[in-house]
């Protein structure tokens, strides 16, 4: 039998935090374990915290840069007690989640003990800072902006390849001055569960009316999504339909602020909290629904949007960002400009021709078709084997 290939994954964000790359590196995860490979997943240490995954999991020694429900970074300087663990497991190869202290920390040590590094790039970071950076922070903006520029270019020229999980955020790496012959797009595989219920089932399940038209929003709660907009669009469709509601699941730091919305605008009896979902239960949510709504302008590649499109909704997206690159406008539902009006017009439009919900949402799941897990996991076995040098065989 051929030897099981070690693969050390290092992420910043992992649990108990939600999100959307913690979804994405679980399945890349269990996935390559499918195939036969050992991995290791490498974040920091989360006091208080026990992990109960079907795979190992190290925990780093952390920092605490922010008093925001626990969030830490990796100490990314070397230590030799590190070096010696890391050593003693014979990694293949280390797959770095961003170019963050974690990764860092992944680069540091591939150059240490001469194992190859690959990145897949998750989040566009310096649109985050543009966001994140408010009031009296701004006058730092450009400093932040500086420094993690530099950050970006030092993790990558440590990386044998960069994975884009679309074409935009390749554009935007590629803008950086990280040579194009250096990046691949592949995006993250989508799975759907074997067997959904149908939406009355679905909504009968989880307590939703079932004759109301229902929008759905899956993600964080948090200002890059762009969330003020939608509460803005969903007023404006809410206004001109009495049978509409709209699902938000997820939590996020923005949280109370837009319950606060919500309830200045009267739609209180309209918007549906209902907070942070396992992930294997969200696709309940996808089932109940009529369409699904995404208004967010940071995407790199809008996992949440190629799931809901493979559960068969019909989809309304801004153009910003990489959410929309999947999405045919008139296709498998709308693509807008990022302003309340069209993005509440397309909604009405979808929701007042039934046939034309159902064309594109058959169309949503022919166009996802090309992110299955045995298409997309191939693939990262062939970047695997190219990087490591050695042909990978199915154990």
């Amino acid at each position: 039998m051929s030897k099981k290939l070690q693969i050390g994954i290092f992420v910043e964000l992992w649990k108990p935090h939600t999100s959307g790359v913690i979804n994405s590196v679980t399945t890349l995860v269990r996935e390559m374990q499918k195939r036969g490979y050992e991995v290791i997943v490498f974040t920091p240490y989360i006091p208080h915290y026990e992990d109960r995954e079907g795979f190992k999991v190290i925990r780093l020694k952390s920092l605490l840069p922010f008093s925001i429900k626990g969030f830490r970074f990796s100490r990314f300087w070397l230590c030799q007690g590190l070096v010696d663990q890391v050593r003693d497991l014979n990694l293949d190869l280390i797959h770095i989640q961003g170019p963050y202290p974690t990764g860092i920390l992944g680069v540091l040590l591939g150059k240490k003990l001469n194992i190859p590094v690959v990145m897949t790039y998750h989040t566009n970071v310096l649109l985050y800072l543009d966001i994140w950076m408010t009031s009296w922070k701004r006058m730092f903006l450009w400093f932040a902006k500086w420094i993690t520029l530099q950050a970006i270019r030092y993790v990558s020229s440590g990386c044998k390849l960069i994975i884009a999980p679309s074409k935009f955020i390749k554009r935007e790496i590629e803008g950086y001055g990280i040579e194009s012959s250096k990046i691949e797009v592949l995006p993250t595989g989508i799975k759907v569960p074997n067997r959904l219920p149908n939406q009355f089932d679905a909504r009968i399940a989880l307590g939703l009316p079932i004759d109301k038209l229902i929008l759905l929003y899956c993600g964080r709660v948090t200002k890059e999504k762009n969330l003020d907009m939608l509460i803005d669009a969903f007023e404006y469709v809410s206004n001109r339909r009495d049978d509409v509601i709209l699902v938000i699941v997820g939590e996020g730091f923005y949280l109370s602020g837009l319950k606060r919305k919500v309830i200045e605008k009267g739609l209180k009896e309209k918007v549906y909290f209902v907070g942070v979902i396992p992930p294997d239960e969200v696709w309940k949510y996808y089932a109940a629904a009529d369409i699904f709504v995404f208004p967010s302008i940071s995407e790199v590649q809008g996992l949440v949007v190629q799931e809901a499109m493979s559960t068969g909704l019909p989809v309304v997206v801004v153009q910003e960002g990489g959410a929309s690159e999947i999405v045919g406008n008139k296709i498998h539902g709308f693509v807008t400009s990022c302003d309340y009006l069209q993005f509440g017009a397309s909604i009405l439009e979808l929701a007042k021709n039934p046939t034309f919900m159902q064309a594109c949402g058959y169309n949503a799941i022919m166009a996802v078709s090309c992110v299955h897990p045995d298409i997309v996991y191939k693939k990262l076995e062939g970047i695997y084997s190219r990087v490591i040098g050695a042909s990978v065989k199915s154990i």
